[in-house]
């Protein structure tokens, strides 16, 4: 049994419909994310979220899902039936609601220090699982300097929307 930290656009990506999407880039995005947190929920792996001193991952998760949609009913599992694979780690956050973390890190978005801060307090360090930021791919390399391991579940993607900048 693992330990993994979930980007918060996996469980947004689930909910999408596919015959919506304009690129088959994105059409897959969907479909892999489907496939993983179906996965994932099927299977023993523990999900690696803050505590509820802070509480800032679920929050963002249950903020950007769809109400009663797929992502929805798949946290409801986790924090329900399955609250035993749930894994919290205490973060601090600053002043602008970013996680803290030693000042080696360097990363493009704010938003995704919580996630780093949380894979980091696990032995070996939890792989954070990622659909459509490309930020972690711009910051890859720093974070394997770190150990930490980005699983991107949308290559094909990401790849586009590096592109396109």
């Amino acid at each position: 049994m693992s330990e993994v930290v979930v980007d918060t656009n996996v469980w947004v990506k689930v909910d999408e419909v596919v015959a919506e999407t304009e690129t088959d880039e994105e059409k897959q995005c969907i479909i892999s994310c489907q496939q993983w947190l179906e996965q994932f929920i099927a299977g023993e792996d523990s999900l690696v979220v803050d505590s509820y001193d802070t509480h800032a991952i679920l929050t963002e998760y249950r903020n950007n899902v769809r109400p009663g949609g797929v992502a929805e009913n798949l946290l409801n599992e986790l924090t329900g039936r399955l609250f035993h694979r749930l894994v919290l780690k205490a973060i601090q956050l600053d002043l602008d609601d970013f996680a803290i973390l030693p000042p080696t890190f360097d990363l493009t978005h704010g938003k995704d220090r919580k996630f780093v801060a949380v894979a980091t307090q696990c032995e070996p360090y939890a792989p954070i699982y990622n659909a459509t930021d490309s930020d972690w791919a711009m910051d890859k390399d720093s974070l394997t300097e770190h150990g930490l391991t980005i699983h991107e579940l949308c290559p094909d993607y990401i790849a586009q929307l590096l592109a396109a900048d």
